[in-house]
């Protein structure tokens, strides 16, 4: 199943139960197999299986594979290789000004 407004460019191979968001690229040479890959994700160049890419995530020449997850708005790049893994976002610090005495 792929989402509306969703690009597959050549070379791209989808396989098994594999579904795509809405608004993401596939770009050349990806092979997605039996995954899950979110909304408004980028996908290059990569190797997703038995696996899930959240939402507004962009993974670049790498492999997520053995059920790993890649959570909302997570960047994975330069000949990654991610087996089992979860990939989160920390959450930004927050620095509240000192109050006067």
């Amino acid at each position: 199943v792929v989402g509306k407004g969703t690009t597959i460019y050549p070379n791209v191979a989808l396989m098994g139960e594999t579904q795509v968001g809405c608004n993401s690229n596939i770009g050349f040479g990806s092979s997605l197999k039996h995954a899950v890959v979110g909304d408004r994700c980028n996908i290059q160049n990569s190797m997703i299986t038995n696996s899930v890419v959240l939402d507004s995530s962009l993974v670049e020449t790498s492999r997520v594979e053995n059920n790993s997850l890649v959570e909302k708005n997570c960047v994975i790049k330069h000949y990654s290789i991610l087996s089992s893994a979860k990939i989160t976002v920390p959450l930004p610090l927050i620095f509240s000004p000192k109050t006067p005495p």
